[in-house]
């Protein structure tokens, strides 16, 4: 799996854990909901700072969403 796949599948699994929908955390974090769907797909990115706040959405730390729980 690549980076991207990763930090997309453990950002969807955290949130769906949290019981947000995505466009609930996409808003949340100022995101449009199809940027996020990508990321959860693995076919986009966020740039550090969106990263971050996701995270901190999620009660996530950062590490935690680029290798996994």
């Amino acid at each position: 799996m690549r980076a991207q796949e990763i930090v997309g599948h453990n950002i969807s699994v955290c949130r769906e854990a949290k019981g947000l929908t995505l466009e609930e955390l996409a808003e949340c974090c100022n995101l449009d909901h199809v940027q996020l769907r990508n990321v959860e797909q693995g076919n986009g990115s966020l740039v550090v700072d969106e990263f971050f706040l996701v995270a901190q959405m999620l009660d996530s730390r950062p590490e935690d969403l680029l290798l996994g729980e």
